[in-house]
């Protein structure tokens, strides 16, 4: 047993897939505290399979929840590890889970990444001891008696996407589109209402740069080369980057970009979303769902959110509460909706808890209960739930006086710059009068010196250097 070593050589004495997901959490633990738990609870699911793989354990599909507890049931982890695992699970939940809300609100914002990197180091000291527990349980003894933790979170956005900007790695490229949603998302907070056009072009740039990286992530993960060795067809690439590329860069491509509201054509990035889910990548899964389920697509829908709610994907079980409940796609069924509203709820997830908060105002699926329903939605907020500060703001807090401020600050701020920019009226100067001093400064009558035409009487006075 070694005296001491670093989390970043336990985790790669582990294996290297867990140690890469470790450093990129470690850089987006401040700048990003949602993606850096989205990565913590991934490396859960990959111990979780290590350790199934290792004891010849199948699966079965079974939701991350019902693994873990049948490896604590076959005795091989130990009570305190499988807590541990929960823990993190549950953190991981707490996360960012896509959808169309957006909030302008920089105080909440802040607030919420404040929150969420308070549980994303809480998740890390949780993870270290969990990664210690794990390589006892396939070793049989402790790699060393102290882990000391690697600094996290010091590099800045400006270097993060200069290094993608210079580097080939498709995992560099990644990490720079997932900066650029985070500088997106701070911009968005601190705007107004009534967005500018100067901003609203700033955000569409940022938007555009952080679509670019993923889609070279996907290109450059398809690793072209390697295929032609391997005697594939480059003719058609498209085919191999949606075979062989990253399922995380092509889901992160297409599901930004399927948000984006001035989209021209989402064939490409449907595809390449289809293509993430049917190699089993669950977030694809749950996006698919509820994007098939926004277009209509109903048996399409049903089938995606099936899989990713069976693996307690917060987002699936949001949109099947949708499906069985709004009775558009099939026949309503309240009990059925409320119980994957109720699962998400259970898994920690904050916009579910809004979304029952929001059923208790609106009283048409369960008894109105306006209490109740202050009650989840002030829990989903201090959880960080966007859709529950939005549903709290237009029907508790008088959105529309505050809209009406802000149309009224918007109006004269409009007013200010048109008044600005406005031409000013040319204004003659007034006559002089016949028996006034001429202007010309020669001190004598205007009548009797420059009123029918110019004089030089008065040039020495007032043109000294005139010949």
């Amino acid at each position: 047993m070694q005296e001491k070593i670093t989390d970043l050589v336990l985790s790669l004495k582990l294996s290297k897939e867990i140690q890469e997901s470790y450093i990129t959490a470690l850089e987006f633990i401040t700048a990003n505290p949602d993606y850096a738990l989205q990565k913590f609870r991934e490396i859960v699911e990959i111990l979780v399979s290590m350790l199934e793989k290792r004891n010849h354990l199948e699966p079965d599909a079974k939701n991350l929840q019902e693994r873990i507890k049948n490896l604590s049931e076959d005795q091989i982890i130990s009570n305190p590890l499988k807590n541990q695992l929960h823990q993190i699970r549950k953190l991981g939940n707490k996360a960012v889970h896509y959808s169309n809300e957006n909030l302008n609100d920089s105080n909440f914002i802040k607030e919420r990444k404040r929150m969420l990197a308070k549980k994303a180091v809480e998740a890390r000291k949780c993870l270290i001891s969990v990664l210690e527990n794990v390589y006892f349980c396939i070793n049989g003894h402790f790699i060393a008696k102290e882990i000391e933790e690697v600094p996290a979170g010091q590099q800045e956005y400006k270097d993060l996407i200069y290094s993608a900007l210079v580097s080939d790695c498709y995992k560099t490229k990644l990490n720079a589109g997932v900066i650029c949603e985070s500088i997106y998302n701070e911009i968005h907070a601190d705007s107004p209402i009534f967005v500018s056009e100067l901003i609203g072009l700033q955000l569409e740039g940022i938007e555009n740069h952080a679509i670019q990286f993923y889609d070279s992530a996907c290109r450059i993960s398809a690793n072209f080369d390697l295929q032609f060795k391997l005697g594939c067809n480059l003719n058609d690439k498209e085919k191999i980057i949606q075979n062989k590329g990253d399922v995380e860069a092509l889901f992160r491509f297409a599901s930004l970009f399927l948000r984006k509201d001035n989209r021209v054509d989402d064939k490409l990035a449907v595809y390449r979303l289809k293509a993430a889910a049917e190699r089993g990548y669950i977030p694809a899964q749950a996006f698919l769902g509820a994007y098939y389920y926004s277009v209509c697509e109903y048996e399409l829908a049903i089938n995606y959110l099936n899989k990713a709610g069976g693996q307690d994907e917060p987002l699936a079980l949001k949109y099947l509460f949708y499906y069985y409940s709004e009775g558009i796609a099939s026949d309503s069924n309240i009990d059925k909706a409320l119980s994957f509203l109720s699962r998400g709820i259970e898994l920690g997830n904050a916009d579910c808890e809004a979304i029952l908060g929001s059923e208790y105002h609106k009283g048409a699926l369960i008894n109105k209960d306006d209490s109740k329903a202050k009650e989840h939605l002030e829990k989903s907020i201090s959880e960080g739930s966007v859709i529950g500060r939005n549903y709290m703001t237009v029907h508790f807090n008088d959105l529309a006086k505050k809209v009406a401020i802000e149309a009224s600050k918007f109006g004269e701020r409009m007013q200010k710059i048109i008044e600005e920019r406005k031409q000013k009226p040319y204004r003659a100067q007034s006559k002089t009068s016949p028996n006034s001093l001429c202007p010309c400064g020669s001190n004598l009558k205007y009548k009797k010196c420059c009123k029918n035409g110019p004089s030089n009487k008065g040039s020495d006075i007032h043109l000294p250097w005139a010949k």
